[in-house]
This record gives structure tokens, C-alpha cells and sequence, in this order.
């Protein structure tokens, strides 16, 4: 009986312990509250920047049903890949099933893509847009042309 407590205890302590993932391992991890369509954490955009964006993402989802959300944040702390920090921050909203993430202080940007949507738009696809049109906008400055361009480039690869 007792090799079966400390065996159940043994199992017990090994789950709790073998959570990898940042969120999990510290409960106190307080991501920015996700609001609306464009949500500018570190301010890289103007007002009518954004008024801009959402009209697109609202667009977006009116035509297809599906949420595109940004996220610019000044850090990702306690996190030390984007791609980690934008899964979780994804996992955290029900808002949209595109969550594009960006951290200037990084120099780092992340589309994360829902389940739903994958056969509309793969990971492939994604990393293609943000080679080829988001991440040349952003080497010159120019964060909202380079945001503007990946929601354009999203919707076409939508329809």
C-alpha cells in the first residue's frame, strides 16, 4: 500500500513538473488585455493608423467570418520567443483566430493561425507574408504600412 501512495505521489509531482511552457510554470504572467482589433501596447501607431487597420480587420471578419487581432507590446518578459508569447496570448482570447503579435524592443513579430483556418492559410503562407511583405516595411520604420500590407496580403489568401 505504501509503494502505491508514493507511486500516486511520484505521478503526481512528475505532471505538475513537466509543464514547459512559461504561462504554466508562472501563474503570474499578466498579458495586456485584448480589446479590440488593434490593440497598440508600445504605440507604434498613430490613431488614424489604427482607425485604418480595424476597418480592415472588421472588413475581414464581415466577409469571412474570422478575427484578426494585433498585439504590439514593449516586451515579452518573462518569455524569451515570440512564438511562445503569442500561442499563449492567443490561447488567452477568444476575440480573433488571427493573432498577430509584434515587440519592436525585439525586433520580433509572430501570426499565429488558428486551428480553423489553417487549410485557408498555412503556415506557409504566413511566413511568406511576413518575408515578403511585413518584415521589409519594418526594417525601414514603417510599422503600419508593413501591418497594413500583411492584413491585405491575409485577406487575399482568405478569399
Amino acid at each position: 500500500m505504501k509503494k502505491i501512495l508514493i507511486l500516486i505521489a511520484l505521478l503526481f509531482f512528475g505532471f505538475g513538473f513537466s509543464q514547459n511552457n512559461a504561462i504554466e510554470n508562472n501563474p503570474t504572467v499578466v498579458f495586456p488585455e485584448i480589446h479590440d482589433f488593434i490593440n497598440d501596447y508600445d504605440d507604434i501607431l498613430s490613431l488614424s493608423q489604427e482607425v485604418i487597420l480595424k476597418a480592415y480587420a472588421k472588413e475581414i471578419k464581415k466577409q469571412n467570418n474570422i478575427g484578426i487581432i494585433i498585439v504590439t507590446v514593449p516586451s515579452i518578459s518573462p518569455y524569451t520567443d515570440i512564438y511562445d508569447y503569442s500561442l499563449d496570448l492567443a490561447k488567452q482570447t477568444t476575440f480573433g483566430c488571427i493573432v498577430i503579435v509584434v515587440c519592436k524592443n525585439m525586433r520580433a513579430l509572430q501570426i499565429q493561425n488558428c486551428d480553423a483556418i489553417v487549410s485557408k492559410l498555412t503556415d506557409e503562407e504566413t511566413k511568406s507574408i511576413i518575408d515578403h511583405h511585413i518584415i521589409p516595411e519594418f526594417k525601414k520604420g514603417n510599422y503600419f504600412i508593413g501591418l497594413e500590407n500583411g492584413i491585405r496580403e491575409i485577406k487575399k489568401e482568405l478569399q
